[in-house]
């Protein structure tokens, strides 16, 4: 495989090990008994994730790259970018919608865990003993954002 397509797989699964929510969403194994960090930090930490690997894109990207790989990083350099103005901008901080925002994820999530055997259900009970956490990092995004003046909705 080529170097941009090896570095996408990469930043995939280091995403994925900080949107846990996201990799179960997505049917990635090995990652549903934990929820996404929703807190300022865990934020960070993605951008932080998607900022060194925009740096690795840009060291690997040349005219020679095949066709394959040159529209891979075209994908992968504007999911990057997109990432990092998101966080940037504090959005991800306040979001807060009806229809998809961390409090939709931090229940959705579990409509799509198998839970026909044991470990499976133990998976899901793991999973659930997390949300009270998940809940409270949220939580600190969003008063974050309040302290900032910057809210999800004027009402």
């Amino acid at each position: 495989m080529a170097a941009v397509r090896e570095l996408a797989d990469r930043y995939t699964t280091a995403y994925w090990e900080l949107d846990p929510c996201g990799a179960t969403m997505m049917g990635a194994l090995g990652h549903d008994d934990a929820l996404t960090d929703h807190s300022p930090e865990g934020q960070q930490e993605r951008a932080r994730v998607a900022r060194s690997t925009l740096v690795e894109l840009a060291r690997l990207e040349s005219p020679t790259l095949d066709d394959a790989d040159r529209r891979c990083a075209i994908l992968l350099r504007e999911r990057l970018e997109a990432t990092i103005a998101v966080t940037d901008a504090g959005e991800e901080d306040r979001s807060l919608n009806n229809i998809a925002s961390p409090v939709q994820e931090l229940r959705e999530v579990f409509d799509v865990m198998p839970f026909e055997t044991e470990e499976e259900r133990e998976v899901l009970a793991a999973r659930m003993a997390a949300v009270p956490q998940a809940w409270q990092q949220y939580q600190r995004s969003l008063e974050a954002e309040i302290g900032r003046g910057q809210l999800a909705a004027p009402r």
